[in-house]
């Protein structure tokens, strides 16, 4: 299991179009991919849940990453912070 943290840049934090970017980027891997932000957790293959988290501009967002490809998922996870969030 590998963990990273991003603090959110993106102005308007994590709304459906860049959430329904996560999705489609990690979709392929065979790895589980969580996200937290505060006391809340949800899986990263699901829109709706991803929004209910509320992550906005300033909040630190830890990713849960597990499974067969998730030095794969870690990378991907990574670059879509640097570039979406």
């Amino acid at each position: 299991m590998l963990t990273f943290s991003h603090t959110v840049q993106a102005e308007h934090g994590l709304h459906a179009r860049p959430a329904g970017k996560l999705i489609h980027l990690i979709k392929p891997l065979d790895a589980s991919v969580k996200v937290k932000n505060q006391d809340k957790e949800a899986d990263a293959m699901k829109l709706i849940g991803l929004m209910g988290l509320g992550i906005k501009k300033g909040d630190d967002v830890t990713f849960i990453i597990d499974g067969v490809q998730e030095q794969d998922a870690l990378k991907a996870v990574k670059e879509f912070c640097e570039r979406e969030l």
